[in-house]
């Protein structure tokens, strides 16, 4: 899967243009990126990939590169 199919992934996810972000970008400068925005990325993973991820770990992500270096 190439970045921008993995940037479309987690812009659909998060609900916003994919246009709009690059892997560089920082999630805090993300306004949709929020609370319930993480638990729909968690249970993106569960039901697609089977891959358990806690909120800590969500938590620890800083820019869209960490999101997306979780994606297959």
């Amino acid at each position: 899967m190439t970045e921008l199919e993995k940037i479309k992934i987690f812009a659909e996810i998060v609900d916003c243009p994919a246009e709009e972000i690059t892997a560089q970008t920082n999630l805090q400068d993300i306004p949709e990126w929020d609370s319930l925005s993480a638990l729909n990325y968690i249970m993106y993973m569960l039901q697609t990939y089977n891959i358990k991820m806690s909120g800590a770990e969500v938590r620890a992500f800083k820019t869209v590169a960490d999101v997306l270096n979780t994606l297959k």
